[in-house]
C-alpha cells in the first residue's frame, strides 16, 4: 500500500499564552509525579501533561507550587492530600513543546491558577 507524505503538521498551540486545562489524572512512581490534562481552549483537546520530581510537600517545591494552584491557594501546614480530590479541576497552565522522534509533545511547565467553576 503507498503512503502519502503529509506537509509537517502546525502547532494549535500558542505558546506564547496560558490556556485552561481539566485535570484528568494523575500517576505517581517513586521519581515523578505526573500531572495529565485536557487543554479545553482548543477545539481538538489535546492532551498535555507536566512532571514533578516526586519530593517533600514544602513551600518552595514545583510540586507544592502545583498542589497549592489546584487548591486554590496555599496548603495548610500538617495538612493530608489526596491527589484524586483534584481530578477534574481547571487551571490556567504555562505550556511547552517539544520534539521526540518527529513527535511532538506538549508539556504542562507550570500551572498558574485554580479557575472557579463559575468561568468556565
Amino acid at each position: 500500500m503507498p503512503y502519502v507524505v503529509k506537509p509537517k503538521s502546525v502547532s494549535v498551540i500558542d505558546f506564547q499564552k496560558t490556556y485552561r486545562a481539566e485535570l484528568i489524572k494523575i500517576t505517581e512512581d517513586t521519581k515523578f509525579v505526573r500531572f495529565t490534562f485536557t487543554l479545553l481552549d482548543v477545539s481538538s483537546k489535546p492532551i498535555a501533561s507536566g512532571i514533578c520530581p516526586n519530593e517533600d510537600l514544602e513551600p518552595g517545591t514545583r510540586l507544592y507550587k502545583w498542589f497549592s494552584a489546584l487548591n486554590g491557594g496555599e496548603l495548610e501546614e500538617g495538612a493530608s492530600i489526596d491527589p484524586e480530590e483534584f481530578i477534574n479541576r481547571v487551571v490556567e497552565v504555562k505550556l511547552k513543546n517539544t520534539m521526540s522522534n518527529g513527535i511532538e509533545y506538549i508539556n504542562v511547565v507550570d500551572i498558574i491558577k485554580l479557575i472557579p467553576d463559575s468561568e468556565y
